[in-house]
C-alpha cells in the first residue's frame, strides 16, 4: 500500500479516536486516574507514529504533512512520558492536551495560508476550522477553571473538532500525484 494511502488511512484512524474519546468522555467525566493516563498515553503513541509515518508520504500538495515529523516526535516523547509518569503528569492532562490542539490549530492556521497561496478554494475553511479547534484547545487548557458540565463539553468539543479537521484536511488538502503512486512532489529537500 502506498505511504500516502496509509497516512490517510491513519489520520483517519485518528479522527475516529477523537470522536470516540469525546463521546465517552462525555457520558464517563471522571474515569480513573490509571486507566485515563495509559488511554492517553497509547493514543498519544498512536497518533505520534502516524504522523511520523505521514510526514513522507508524498502529498502533491505539500500541505497537511509538513510539520509531521516534529509533531510526531513530540507526540511520541509525551506519550512515553504519560505512561510511565502517569501520577506526576495527571493534573496536568487537560492542559497538555488543550497545549496540543492549540498548537495543531496553530500549524494548521499556517498551513491554510500556504493553501490558499497554493490557490486552494478550501483555505478559509481549513482557517475556520482551525481557529475554532484552537478556541476549543483554549478552553481546554482552563478545564480546571470551568463549571462541571462546561469543563466536560470543553473537552469533548476540542477532541471532536480535531477529530473533524483532520479528517477534513485528508478529504479537501491532500493531492494525489498522477498515478496515486504517493512520490515526494515537494520543493523542500527531506532527509531519509
Amino acid at each position: 500500500m502506498p505511504r500516502l494511502q496509509l497516512a490517510q488511512r491513519g489520520y483517519r484512524a485518528m479522527s475516529i479516536i477523537f470522536y470516540a474519546v469525546a463521546v465517552v468522555y462525555l457520558f464517563i467525566p471522571e474515569p480513573p486516574h490509571t486507566i485515563l493516563c495509559v488511554c492517553s498515553g497509547i493514543i498519544l503513541l498512536f497518533c505520534g507514529g502516524v504522523k511520523l509515518l505521514s510526514y513522507r508520504a508524498g502529498d502533491l500538495y505539500c500541505l497537511v504533512f509538513e510539520y509531521d515529523l516534529a509533531c510526531g516526535l513530540l507526540l511520541g516523547v509525551l506519550g512515553v512520558l504519560v505512561l510511565f509518569c502517569a501520577r506526576l503528569l495527571y493534573p496536568f492532562l487537560a492542559m497538555g492536551l488543550g497545549l496540543l490542539v492549540l498548537l495543531d490549530s496553530l500549524l494548521t492556521i499556517q498551513m491554510s495560508q500556504d493553501a490558499r497561496a497554493f490557490g486552494l478554494e478550501v483555505w478559509n475553511e481549513i482557517l475556520a476550522l482551525a481557529i475554532v479547534t484552537g478556541a476549543l484547545g483554549v478552553m481546554l487548557m482552563l478545564e480546571s477553571s470551568l463549571p462541571p458540565l462546561a469543563a466536560r463539553i470543553a473537552v469533548a468539543g476540542a477532541l471532536a473538532a480535531e477529530g473533524f479537521k483532520n479528517q477534513f484536511l485528508m478529504k479537501y488538502a491532500v493531492g494525489t500525484p498522477p498515478g496515486g503512486l504517493g512520490q515526494d512532489f515537494c520543493d523542500k529537500p527531506k532527509t531519509t
